[in-house]
């Protein structure tokens, strides 16, 4: 049966009349799988997203079923390719059933048990803190509360023994009969570890500790950081009211608090009776107990608009519109759900769709956020798989949409939320989608795990439903003006949830610079009289979603204020044209608000230009671009132009296609003024058909070629006659970049032309341009210029500091011989606390 379906809320992605098939945009170049979990798999390579030891290797399945608790093992060691080129489903951990431990019993958590957490204070950074500062504060605290929990410890010959603490809900049967929450010690011994052969030998729990009363009905989604000092959960949709005490002994009521925190500064690492005062997330930034050691902290929360979360810093009576928490092992970042958007009557048509629109309006809070340190307090909607849909479809719901042209326009809608026990059989199952969890960097010792994406500052992440890389350079850039991946804008509703904002005749593109900048466009909007949306699903643009322009439409960024500038700036875009072109005829991509204009044009003899020229100027600049882009339907290619100051007016231009530097020229005299940034209207795409991605507009020239190279999903590589920027836009992902042997690759050296040896202090970065974008003098903890400058008394494999991509400069437990790059180490080895120094492999002398 079909059904015709329309969107009609508030707050929709989509304009409210129905779409003919003329006004849907065509089929995207890049036929991306979107549906991302079945019944019987995961769709792509996976990475599960429960709670793991400090290694990232023990995992613990978040969410229990008939009291049991489920521990799994990841072994890196079994991919022979890279993890974005292996088989769907769950390959680090193989076709290994879980390793069940019954907790039911009254000496654990009693029956059917909420959610837990795992606490393991593997870490060597108290230690690193001692000599990097030569203060034996640090080292004391190190040995008196972290030595003799580092884990895994060899055990028994050639095994690791893991002491975890697993911290969860003890509903009833407590000494006093009230709700707390409990820690459980368990044993995890591992055979054979870190080889494709390792398995779980045993498991065993230890003595349960009651620790504080629980203000929430329920404990869900629960993290605890590395230090084993801070737990961030939610209490769940059926708390209705939190009372709780600031800093200064005030009360306070708040209601749908939600996600809460509790910092435990007076006990030992993951001791349950620390966790006494637990408040909610919104007042973390004005703890002053936490915004000094936690990055998430640190600055004040500011909404996607760059709005205060909390202006006043004192109003706490309601949460702050995110739910399902996950924090990295640092403390810095925080990602949690928001809400989506229904699919309703009389909108597109549909097939297979029963009892799909009622089912998904429970299933509502399904889309990532961010906020942190990485993005300065700014919450942010990463444009990944994770954010695969933006309809709470379940598996057995999932209805055909026809969101594109023509026959082949009918596609498969994604799994928006899942929520059930047995509802997929794919290995590890979380049994709830929106379960949040990253591997951040931790396996990076593997080649087969570095993520592919040509950024400095990139991890996996995933959800109960997919995996993908999420990108935090453009968050970090303190200059960025526009970061736009042609996602929603997200504002806060009535009932104080965030979700995408939009109305019938406006369209909001999300800004996700993070920049303090009074010139920031709040976002974008999509201004014009024809058919406009933002994809509902991840389609349509290089990665995740596009932007589809009608030629009479186009994306404005408003600037209210001219952006202070000294050098220059540099604009880089995808575009997938889909003109007709006639001869002589200007499509513009840019239009500024001084003036100034960037257009293609195409002349009789089929030949294609871009083509400069401003207000008031005679004459203009234009340049044949035919051997390296044609309009009309070539599918992706990437720009960058990049326009230098001299004075107040703009001086010459550099143009990139695909990353790779075309041409420099000198404006003429007359033109000048036109191409500086100034306050008004930036337009994108205002005399384009086609689609659009990743607009990056930087209040800065480019760092480097290799910078440039990255923006167009590339990186350099040496060849005969120089470098080039290899670049595949015809495939979803980087596959092109994955086989590190095949090409002399140049970009790391350009980014970071003094090389970092373990065995020798880190080199000063203080005047490398490229890390200053992100480093600066009101930057917080790692984001300072403190973390370029040279510790010449340590080794960097001491040194606290680490590049954003290095794992841990220490492994504990077994070490198998030719463990990593099939030469390290010569021997078999077993470490104990002192560990194995992987920086030896990963930085050589």
């Amino acid at each position: 049966m079909k059904y015709r379906i329309a969107i009609i809320s508030l707050f929709s992605f989509s304009a409210l009349s129905a779409p003919s098939n003329q006004q849907l945009p065509p089929l995207p170049k890049l036929n991306r799988d979107v549906v991302m979990l079945d019944s019987g798999n995961y769709r792509q390579p996976h990475i599960t997203s429960n709670r793991s030891s400090g290694d990232g290797r023990v995992i613990v399945v978040t969410k229990s079923v008939e009291g049991k608790m489920e521990i799994y093992l990841r072994k890196p060691e079994v991919l022979t390719s890279h993890f974005s080129e292996s088989s769907k489903g769950t390959a680090l951990i193989g076709g290994a059933n879980a390793f069940s431990v019954d907790m039911s019993g009254g000496a654990y958590f009693g029956g059917e048990f909420s959610h837990v957490a795992v606490c393991d204070t593997t870490d060597f950074y108290l230690r690193q803190k001692a000599l990097n500062e030569a203060d034996p504060r640090y080292d004391s605290k190190y040995i008196n509360d972290y030595l003799t929990r580092l884990s895994p410890m060899p055990h028994n010959g050639k095994k690791d023994l893991y002491k975890l603490v697993v911290i969860g809900l003890k509903n009833n049967g407590t000494s006093d009969g009230n709700q707390r929450l409990v820690s459980i010690p368990v044993d995890v011994l591992v055979a054979n570890p870190k080889t494709k052969n390792a398995y779980i030998e045993s498991a065993t729990p230890g003595t349960m500790k009651e620790g504080a009363i629980y203000k929430g009905d329920n404990l869900l989604e629960p993290t605890v950081t590395r230090d084993g000092r801070l737990l961030v959960a939610r209490f769940g949709d059926s708390t209705d009211n939190v009372t709780w005490k600031d800093n200064n002994g005030s009360d306070h009521t708040t209601s749908n608090a939600n996600i809460f925190y509790a910092y435990n500064n007076d006990q030992g690492p993951c001791d349950v009776s620390g966790w006494d005062q637990q408040r909610p997330i919104k007042y973390a930034p004005f703890d002053n107990e936490i915004n000094q050691i936690y990055g998430f902290a640190s600055q004040p929360f500011r909404y996607p608009d760059g709005s205060l979360v909390s202006p006043s810093g004192s109003d706490f009576t309601t949460g702050f519109g995110g739910t399902y928490p996950w924090i990295d092992r640092d403390g810095n970042n925080l990602f949690f759900t928001v809400k989506g958007r229904f699919l309703e009557q009389n909108d597109y048509e549909l097939q297979d769709c029963d009892n799909c629109l009622d089912t998904q309006r429970s299933l509502k809070t399904l889309t990532v956020a961010m906020m942190g340190l990485w993005t300065r307090g700014k919450i942010v909607i990463p444009d990944n798989l994770l954010n695969n849909t933006d309809w709470g479809f379940e598996i057995a719901d999932r209805p055909r949409v026809k969101l594109y042209r023509g026959n082949r326009g009918w596609v498969d809608a994604g799994v928006g939320r899942e929520n059930g026990n047995n509802n997929t059989s794919a290995s590890a199952w979380n049994r709830n989608s929106t379960i949040i969890e990253s591997t951040e960097q931790l396996f990076n010792y593997h080649p087969q795990m570095v993520p592919l994406t040509p950024r400095d500052v990139v991890w996996y992440i995933s959800n109960g439903k997919a995996t993908d890389e999420i990108v935090f350079d453009d968050y970090l850039d303190s200059n960025a003006l526009i970061v736009s991946d042609m996602n929603s804008h997200f504002g806060l509703e009535g009932n104080g949830y965030l979700r995408p904002e939009s109305s019938s005749d406006v369209v909001k593109v999300q800004n996700a610079a993070t920049g303090s900048s009074g010139s920031i466009p709040l976002y974008g909007s999509v201004v014009g009289s024809e058919y406009k949306r933002i994809e509902p699903q991840a389609m349509g643009g290089i990665k995740g979603k596009g932007l589809w322009l009608h030629r009479t439409n186009y994306l404005a960024y408003d600037f209210a204020s001219a952006p202070d500038n000294s050098d220059g700036w540099l604009l880089s875009l995808f575009v997938d044209d889909r003109l007709a072109a006639n001869p002589g005829k200007n499509y513009t991509l840019v239009t500024l608000a001084s003036g100034g204009y960037i257009s293609f044009n195409r002349d009789e003899a089929g030949r294609t230009y871009i083509k400069f020229r401003s207000n008031g100027a005679t004459g203009n600049y234009k340049y044949d671009i035919t051997d390296h882009y044609q309009l009309g339907g070539q599918g992706w290619k990437h720009f960058a132009i990049e326009i230098k100051k001299q004075g107040n007016t703009a001086n010459s231009v550099t143009l990139f296609i695909d990353g790779t530097e075309i041409t420099t020229f000198d404006l003429p005299q007359t033109m000048k003024s036109g191409f500086v940034l100034s306050k008004g209207t930036l337009k994108i795409g205002e005399g384009l058909r086609g689609w659009i991605d990743e607009v990056r507009l930087y209040n800065h020239l480019r760092l480097n070629n290799e910078f440039v190279c990255n923006l167009g999903h590339g990186s350099l590589v040496s060849t005969s006659s120089g470098t080039t920027c290899l670049t595949d836009h015809t495939q979803d992902g980087y596959a092109h970049l994955a086989d590190k042997g095949a090409y002399d690759w140049v970009g790391d050296r350009i980014h970071q032309p003094v090389s970092v040896v373990w065995n020798q202090p880190r080199p000063s970065e203080e005047n490398n341009g490229f890390c200053l974008v992100c480093h600066n003098s009101n930057g917080k903890f790692g984001l300072s210029k403190n973390a370029l400058v040279m510790n010449s008394g340590v080794w960097a494999s001491d040194d606290a500091r680490r590049q954003p991509m290095d794992p841990p400069p220490r492994i504990l437990g077994q070490i198998p011989q030719y463990w990593l790059k099939d030469a390290f180490p010569s021997q078999h080895l077993s470490e104990s606390e002192n560990g194995y120094i992987v920086d030896q492999v990963i930085h050589p002398d």
